[in-house]
């Protein structure tokens, strides 16, 4: 049993393998091509930041808010008990946006009037349907992707360079708040308008203690005499890249190498 299995042995090392080129890769990565990488010139990338919110003032908004937003809170809530409730509840439910799809929906209506580069001046009896200060739960709102427009928004909705449409961030936890104020679930985005009576308290703290958002690229939108717009520098940088065979291509070699 012993010769017998030697001679298996034997017989099996005489067996010639494939031959592999050991440096095949090290010699294919020798031979490269001419590759051209664009390369966008364009120094203003950032276009997410937020205006700061100092959790001072952060939490004496959220008092003015909870004052302003009661009324429409209760009428809410009389109008889920009573679904036969008449009338549209107190007059500042005219001049708020509750909700993801309204605000935005509204921010990209305001912003149609860049669309026109003539020097136009706003409609002053606007003012009372104008979506001047947002407020986002920013840290409520998962994933964070979902309002990643808002600061490009805020800066495009913008009347003009002396009335710009302020984004208020609020902390964690104020999304529940909201909620519950105005019985409307998962209010982590509200709008309000230029000119509210009541609000005006609230208004001055964020005028005075909240810049206004900052995209450098978009700096000359308000300029109405000419496009604020430039066409994109793209520049080509020339360099190598090694030629490979493709990756199916190296799993069937060495498949049939291992065969």
């Amino acid at each position: 049993m012993d010769k017998n299995n030697n001679k298996k042995q034997d017989r099996s090392s005489s067996v010639k393998k494939p031959a592999i080129a050991k440096n095949s890769l090290k010699e294919l990565e020798k031979k490269r091509r001419q590759v051209f990488k664009p390369i966008l010139d364009n120094p203003f990338t950032q276009s997410s930041q937020w205006p700061f919110v100092s959790p001072d003032i952060a939490s004496q908004i959220i008092d003015h808010l909870s004052f302003l937003l009661s009324s429409v809170g209760k009428h809410n809530e009389l109008k889920k008990q009573q679904k036969s409730l008449a009338g549209d509840g107190p007059q500042i439910s005219k001049q708020i946006v509750v909700g993801f799809n309204a605000v935005v929906s509204a921010l990209e209506s305001q912003a149609q009037v860049h669309k026109s580069i003539s020097n136009i001046s706003p409609d002053s009896n606007q003012d009372s349907q104008y979506i001047k200060y947002i407020f986002v739960t920013k840290n409520d709102i998962s994933p964070p992707i979902i309002i990643s427009s808002f600061p490009v928004l805020a800066y495009t909705s913008s009347r003009s360079e002396s009335d710009r449409v302020k984004l208020i961030q609020l902390p964690k936890g104020t999304m529940e708040k909201l909620s519950s104020i105005l019985s409307i679930p998962n209010t982590g985005i509200l709008g309000m308008a230029k000119k509210i009576p009541e609000a005006f308290n609230l208004f001055k703290l964020i005028d005075e203690h909240i810049s206004d958002v900052d995209i450098p690229w978009l700096h000359g939108l308000f300029d109405r005499k000419s496009s604020p717009f430039l066409p994109p520098v793209i520049n080509f940088l020339s360099t190598s890249a090694p030629i490979l065979p493709k990756k199916n291509d190296q799993k069937k070699k060495a498949k049939a190498n291992n065969d």
